[in-house]
């Protein structure tokens, strides 16, 4: 009986160490959740957004996630219940006598022990082995810009990401040149999230460099040492707020806050909420607007 309590004990920590793995991992998106780009303060975490923008947000998420059904695992609302069950059978039979002396209670328990530790491996398994959901290329919901489709031969810079609709509307009133459209921008800027976003899972530094600068294509270039694998990512809502635009000599640049839900690689349950600003630059002379650095919102 002792052999059998040892090994009953080592497959509870067993099913305990299997249960408190965490779900999530690195972060497989655009950046990989750093701060960086051509100057030095996109380096640094930008400050938080105000409690009303917070407020905001959630109530972004909980609508994005009431339109979604309700994804649960395999043991999804019974696994506290089959928990609950065995820890009850275990401290009853301590309490009121039998311990671990009695062959029954003490068989249903292991073979309890072993149904849970096993329906727990065959979740997580199925949850791997699922068909991966689209990727930043496809379909997305609630007011998201559907994603720019490639479009090889055809023409490139922010002009190929324009003719979409469902653009985002300033939030607030900002001081910008009198003839910038931030109408036609904030829908170029959403196309361009999404269409670099689909270029870093297939691993595509050509069609980024297309709207990178050389400062975040470093940047890139590095992540892609440390994850060679391409990724799989499903943006499910952009949310995008223009900040600043100025004019620096010959340049301008703009400023966007994206609040992003997405789910970061194909088993991921929950989904994330991303908050980055993004800053976009281009030659006031007919230049194109390029990514100039990614800020993680604090």
């Amino acid at each position: 009986m002792k052999i059998k309590a040892i090994l009953t004990m080592l497959i509870m920590l067993a099913g305990a160490c299997i249960y408190a793995l965490p779900d999530t991992a690195d972060a497989a998106r655009l950046g990989g959740g750093r701060s960086f780009g051509s100057r030095p303060s996109m380096s640094q975490p930008a400050p938080a957004p105000s409690a009303m923008q917070r407020q905001s947000t959630q109530q972004r998420q909980q609508a994005a996630q009431a339109q979604q059904p309700q994804k649960k695992g395999f043991l999804g609302g019974m696994g506290g219940l089959l928990g609950g069950l065995l820890a009850g059978s275990l401290i009853g039979s301590l309490l009121f006598g039998g311990g671990f002396s009695g062959g029954g209670i003490m068989d249903i328990l292991l073979l309890g022990i072993l149904l849970f530790v096993g329906l727990k491996l065959f979740a997580r398994a199925r949850g791997k082995a699922s068909p991966a959901p689209a990727s930043a290329g496809g379909s997305p919901l609630g007011g998201m810009d559907a994603p720019m489709q490639r479009d090889d031969g055809a023409a490139t810079g922010w002009d190929s990401l324009s003719g979409q609709n469902s653009a985002a509307q300033p939030e607030a009133v900002i001081p910008m040149p009198a003839d910038f459209d931030a109408d036609e921008f904030l829908r170029g800027a959403k196309m361009a999230y999404n269409r670099l976003q689909a270029a870093w899972d297939s691993r595509d530094l050509n069609d980024i460099a297309q709207f990178a600068s050389p400062a975040v294509m470093e940047a890139v270039r590095q992540q892609l040492a440390e994850e060679t694998d391409p990724s799989k990512t499903e943006i499910l809502l952009v949310n995008a707020q223009l900040l600043s635009v100025v004019n620096e000599g010959a340049e301008q640049r703009a400023q966007v806050y994206f609040d992003v839900l997405m789910r970061e690689r194909p088993e991921q349950t929950t989904p994330s909420n991303v908050r980055e600003i993004w800053h976009f630059v281009r030659i006031l002379d007919g230049g194109t607007w390029k990514l100039d650095g990614i800020q993680q919102v604090a």
